[in-house]
């Protein structure tokens, strides 16, 4: 379940580091060659994607693997929690404590450089009450943590939502009438907007 793309040549890299082979990775594509190495696995990590929850849960947690399912690595500390995790579930938690700990040792500034960049910047989402849990649900986001991520970079996060809450929270906002969205866009302390909120012009 795992895209494409840097990031899984960013994982397949330091699982070499810590000398394990990516065996197979299947989904969204499946091609034979695959299928057949999979069952060679000793674990099978699962991303967190809600959208793969049901082929989860009838084709891959039945196998005879070890499955482990670990939250997504996104940021600094996510990433080093998955590799501890990956590691764990092999048998080789000091190795993988320890690439873990060189790994956030080497990022580190640049990672506090670009949150000193971020900081004072905000971002907003707007949304409407019946999708707000997909900010803070992962699994309902591909396994991106949007809201989680933005905040480790260093970024003020804040929502607007349609609809009528309990109360209002910190960063959290509501409206019901356009002019009421207009009046905290204008006012919210951010410099970008994205907008879920349907037929939104």
């Amino acid at each position: 379940g795992f895209p494409e793309g840097r990031s899984l040549k960013e994982l397949t890299r330091i699982l070499g580091e810590e000398g394990v082979e990516v065996n197979a990775r299947v989904l969204p594509a499946l091609h034979p060659d695959a299928a057949r190495r999979y069952l060679d696995a000793r674990v099978q990590i699962l991303y967190p994607n809600g959208a793969y929850a049901d082929a989860y849960k009838e084709f891959f947690e039945p196998l005879a693997i070890r499955t482990v399912t670990l939250g997504a690595p996104y940021g600094l500390e996510a990433t080093a929690a998955w590799v501890e995790g990956a590691a764990s579930a092999l048998g080789m938690k000091a190795r993988g404590r320890a690439i873990a700990a060189s790994a956030r040792k080497t990022e580190s500034p640049n990672w506090a450089g670009a949150r000193r960049e971020a900081a004072g910047r905000g971002v907003a989402f707007v949304v409407d009450a019946f999708h707000l849990a997909r900010l803070t649900d992962p699994a309902q986001m591909w396994g991106i943590p949007a809201l989680r991520i933005l905040k480790e970079m260093g970024f003020g996060v804040h929502v607007l939502c349609y609809g009528q809450g309990a109360k209002e929270a910190p960063g959290l906002a509501y409206f019901q009438a356009p002019s009421e969205l207009e009046r905290l866009l204008k006012e919210g302390p951010f410099q970008a907007v994205y907008s879920e909120y349907a037929f939104d012009s």
